[in-house]
């Protein structure tokens, strides 16, 4: 049905999107959640590997004792290509918390763009990265701006939607009683952050070169009005263009909620757009992380922004 799902040629396959389920996406299953004046969604992207599989399923089981429980939220899981039985486990290991799954297949994910196919050089330095997989590269690439545009989390009926990104081995060391949504709607901020963290040199070279031309050639400096506390946080804001440095300071989005359709639009797609062009992350594994730390940084006015201590949070060692 128009708007509840679709079908992917290439896989073979039709997706509900939430709340729907069946073959015709006309069953609804809103589980025990409370009507509201906003979508909201648990989101995060998982490899096929045992191990992983394993550790989002423990890490959903947490989820829903220490928060979900609560506020019934649908759980999106995307992936490019987990196997049924995949599946089968994750919903057979997380169903008796009560987790409400979809899955989501990112059928294009590790193409990589005809420019770089055609450049024998480009392909070579992808193809012989040594820091990260092409499959790690494309996720940090479409979760820095394609994933907006998927369908299962665009705002619908007027209602603007939340999405609260986990990385599959993040997880919630402590009881959350307070719905982080409904606080995000309440006070019309876009974008909910955890923690800061320094970016990996090897992982960001010529980025902040990048990033100065941009804003050159958008007018963006010196920042319009009261800066933001983001753009504060990394730079010193009364220096001049030119004299700019950048530590690697950047907001860690391992755990992150955001309003899709600010993020969905430009100007924050015109930035993405722009590090696209590039092909940095592609050929030197730039990461979302700062793509979206200075996307926030020079587009959202700062009301909009709040660094969310509301929320508990762990993931590896932070």
């Amino acid at each position: 049905r128009v708007g509840r799902g679709r079908c992917l040629a290439g896989a073979a396959i039709c997706e509900c999107f939430p709340p729907w389920r069946g073959t015709l996406c006309d069953i609804p299953d809103r589980g025990s959640q409370r009507a509201a004046p906003f979508a909201a969604s648990i989101i995060t992207i998982v490899p096929d590997k045992s191990k992983y599989l394993r550790e989002l399923a423990a890490n959903l089981r947490i989820f829903w004792e220490r928060f979900n429980f609560r506020f019934d939220y649908p759980v999106l899981i995307f992936h490019d290509g987990l196997s049924s039985d995949a599946r089968r486990t994750l919903v057979r290991e997380s169903s008796g918390a009560g987790c409400r799954l979809w899955f989501f297949m990112l059928e294009d994910l590790e193409q990589l763009p005809g420019s770089i196919l055609e450049d024998d050089q480009l392909l070579s330095i992808v193809q012989k990265g040594v820091h990260k997989s092409i499959g790690y590269r494309a996720q940090a690439r479409w979760k820095a701006g394609g994933m907006f545009h998927h369908p299962a989390i665009a705002s619908a009926e007027g209602r603007p939607h939340y999405v609260w990104w986990h990385d599959y081995d993040s997880y919630l060391p402590a009881d959350l009683h307070q719905d982080p949504f409904a606080y995000m709607h309440e006070r019309s901020l876009v974008f909910g952050y955890t923690h800061w963290g320094t970016d990996a040199r090897a992982a960001s070279q010529g980025f902040w070169e990048y990033m100065q031309l941009y804003v050159a050639e958008h007018g963006l400096w010196p920042p319009r009005g009261t800066p933001s506390r983001v753009l504060v946080e990394m730079l010193n804001v009364s220096s001049a263009l030119e004299a700019l440095t950048w530590d690697g300071q950047v907001i860690m989005n391992d755990c992150e909620i955001l309003r899709t359709d600010w993020f969905a639009a430009a100007p924050y797609q015109q930035w993405v757009q722009f590090v696209e062009d590039s092909k940095k992350m592609w050929t030197h594994r730039w990461g979302d992380h700062i793509v979206r730390t200075f996307g926030v940084a020079i587009h959202l006015e700062d009301t909009r922004v709040e660094q969310m201590h509301l929320l508990p949070y762990a993931h590896q060692d932070v």
